[in-house]
């Protein structure tokens, strides 16, 4: 099961919401290269979904903040 599924089964997401959290989690991975079945990916995971659970849902804020890219939104 990938990183997300596992990270995920502890809480309950609307369809759309599942969708939204995988193009960040395949994104993320991508960006850094990062195989989606590594320990690294699963961290990356429970980072997403962490910040999720804060009210942090814009793909854009959650890609910069976990990148380590700045935000261009003011």
């Amino acid at each position: 099961m990938p990183s997300l599924e596992r990270a995920a089964a502890l809480g309950v997401y609307s369809p759309e919401q599942l969708a939204a959290l995988r193009a960040i989690f395949q994104e993320a991975c991508a960006s850094l290269e990062l195989d989606p079945d590594s320990p690294e990916a699963d961290s990356m995971a429970a980072k997403i979904l962490t910040a999720f659970r804060l009210g942090y849902v814009d793909k854009e804020t959650m890609l910069a903040s976990l990148l380590g890219t700045p935000n261009e939104h003011p």
